[in-house]
């Protein structure tokens, strides 16, 4: 059993157990953009996936490639490493 204890947040004592039971992150990368006036796209994920993830997500990120133009909150990888999470666009980007 786990006890979190030197605190009187209930908010930080849950976060505390979620943290050592089952770490997550929110990820943010770069994916290459085709024709766009940047060649590269500031993304993120829509929720936290597992820590144990985040590499592995990454490299599939940097297989990525999207074509301009794209809008802000744009779906960029749908279900990334089957979490129920997406990665969106963290910008628009115009085409060049």
């Amino acid at each position: 059993m786990l006890e979190v204890t030197g605190g009187d947040c209930k908010i930080g004592e849950r976060y505390a157990a979620e943290e050592f039971r089952d770490p997550r992150r929110v990820v943010t990368t770069t994916v290459r953009v085709k024709g766009g006036t940047l060649p590269l796209l500031p993304v993120r994920t829509t929720g936290a996936i597992p820590k144990r993830l985040v590499v592995d997500a990454v490299r599939a990120l940097d297989r990525v490639e999207v074509d301009a133009p794209v809008e802000e909150g744009q779906v960029i990888y749908t279900d990334i490493l089957d979490t129920g999470v997406n990665v969106i666009s963290s910008r628009e980007l115009d085409r060049e």
